[in-house]
């Protein structure tokens, strides 16, 4: 057996799938459907989801300053994300990683016995980043500028 099919076989490894935000982001939406619905336990999705997020979200916060590492591409992604859930639109940079870091912390917290409203809004969050990071793709294909001789 190769390394590469023991470790698929294992799972230690993420699926195609599962190689990009929105995939991940889908299937978390799914276990934590799942878990509302009470038809499975299963938790690896929103374990690897919370774990990408968190590790994005390297920020060292100074009074009112929030300075982060995290690239604008990603901070686009999740800005368009919380802001599809949110009832006050979010606008600054900084807001956007503050939200975010509470969001990876409650996905890092997640178990089954929160409440349905909290799940739901999880859910919905997740459901909002595969659709926010997979129009992301989308959009970036057509900024390719187009060869000259096609019309």
């Amino acid at each position: 057996m190769s390394v590469i099919s023991q470790a698929l076989s294992t799972g230690s490894v993420m699926s195609m799938y599962e190689a990009d935000l929105s995939g991940l982001a889908s299937k978390a939406a799914i276990e934590i459907d799942n878990v509302i619905l009470g038809l499975g336990k299963k938790q690896d999705a929103i374990r690897r989801l919370a774990k990408r997020l968190s590790q994005s979200l390297d920020e060292t916060i100074k009074g009112t300053e929030c300075r982060s590492l995290m690239n604008p591409t990603a901070v686009s992604i999740m800005g368009r994300a919380i802001n599809k859930g949110a009832t006050t639109k979010i606008a600054s940079v900084e807001q956007i990683i503050v939200e975010a870091k509470q969001i990876a912390d409650t996905l890092c917290k997640f178990n089954s016995s929160s409440s349905k409203e909290q799940l739901e809004e999880i859910r919905t969050f997740c459901v909002a980043l595969s659709m926010s990071a997979a129009s992301h793709h989308v959009s970036i294909a057509n900024v390719r500028p187009k060869h000259h001789f096609r019309k």
